[in-house]
């Protein structure tokens, strides 16, 4: 099943003002921000489709009991509605498909990651009057009743994952220690705010695309999004530049480049120069300079496209593809030759960009294979090296 698919770029572009303009409310709506991520992923989604979502929560909101009283009886009347009467869970296949972090799909399928399955919890719940909130655990999205400073002082936790299942002390710690392997803090009980959910949100949409470098205009538009926010990292920025380089738009990205590396500036004039000067395309899975790279795929590799762990780090990136690694095998030491190409050169070629200053220009080193012939069956075959 083919994934959904951004907008046209009018459409995309009330989408992400509208976007900016919610995040910035006293009290933003979470289910209207999450409708608006999903309509950016979406392009099917229009605004009927919208409003039959905000009418669909509406509706189980009101099949919910009148005042059930405690916040274990919340949470319980939750778990009775949602999971077991509608099937609202998830599954491990859930973390493959784009459409667990949308909305609208979440509540057509009645499946989704745990994070999305607490929205729908919650914004049920709100509607009914709980006192519900969400609680971002390490690894695991769940939701909380009640007063919100822990299982002693009347805090009921659920996992919408499984189906709304109230859980018990033991059973939080263990989620948190299969994620961590530490202790469950009681910082981690907090409620998370409105904004917080859908900046994870975001960071889920990042990872999926970011194993497949076929999707690369999804992690695109979640990057987009995620910058709107009032506080977000400026590590994004270069994130975004990355992704620009890696989908061939090399001007684009050196600009971007420039626009990080000018925040780095501001605290470490040092690392910001480094940035200036890093180069963009290595050897798959390894730490040489991209001027001493063989033949590079035409897509960016799912190695590629995880980024590297930080501005000024030479660390390699874990490559999953290994499909990746022939080139690397096949390799010769043949000195290449290098020539200069404008920022417009091919998307795929091994490639090294930086920025010339405020006006954003590119220069882009293309490393150019030799073709050399040699005798094989059938007649001569050209080998590039």
């Amino acid at each position: 099943m083919r994934s959904p698919c951004p907008p046209p770029p009018g459409r995309s572009a009330e989408l992400r003002e509208r976007f900016a303009g919610e995040v910035r409310c006293e009290r933003p709506s979470l289910s209207a921000l999450c409708l608006l991520v999903a309509a950016e992923g979406d392009g099917t989604l229009d605004e009927a489709g919208m409003d039959a979502v905000e009418i669909e929560l509406d509706r189980l909101a009101g099949e919910l009991p009148h005042r059930p009283g405690s916040p274990h009886a919340w949470a319980v009347a939750l778990r009775d509605l949602l999971g077991e009467r509608y099937g609202f869970h998830g599954l491990p296949d859930d973390y493959r498909r784009l459409e667990s972090s949308l909305l609208h799909e979440v509540l057509r399928r009645r499946r989704g990651l745990p994070i999305l399955l607490s929205v729908v919890w919650i914004e049920v719940a709100r509607r009914a009057g709980a006192p519900v909130y969400g609680v971002a655990l390490p690894g695991h999205f769940v939701v909380g009743f009640g007063a919100p400073e822990g299982p002693g002082a009347g805090q009921v936790l659920a996992d919408p994952f499984d189906g709304g299942r109230v859980l018990t002390g033991p059973d939080a710690e263990l989620l948190v220690a299969g994620a961590t392997g530490g202790p469950l803090e009681p910082s981690m009980l907090a409620p998370a705010g409105t904004l917080e959910v859908v900046a994870r949100i975001l960071n889920n949409v990042r990872a999926w695309a970011a194993t497949r470098p076929e999707r690369t205009d999804v992690g695109l538009w979640a990057l987009d999004l995620a910058l709107l926010l009032p506080s977000h990292p400026a590590r994004l920025r270069y994130e975004r530049a990355q992704l620009l380089v890696q989908r061939g738009e090399f001007t684009a990205g050196a600009a971007e480049l420039e626009a990080y590396a000018e925040i780095v500036a501001a605290v470490d004039p040092a690392a910001a120069d480094r940035i200036r000067g890093r180069p963009w395309r290595r050897g798959p899975c390894s730490t040489e300079p991209a001027t001493t790279a063989g033949p590079v795929p035409a897509e960016p590799t799912a190695c590629e496209a995880q980024g590297a762990t930080s501005p000024d780090s030479t660390a390699p990136v874990a490559c999953r593809d290994t499909a990746d690694r022939a080139p690397l095998a096949r390799r010769r030491a043949v000195p290449a030759r290098r020539t200069e190409a404008p920022s417009t050169a091919p998307t795929g070629r091994p490639a090294r960009v930086r920025s010339s200053g405020a006006e954003g220009r590119a220069t882009v080193s293309v490393v150019v294979m030799r073709p050399s012939w040699r005798p094989g069956p059938g007649g001569r075959q050209c080998r590039w090296s």
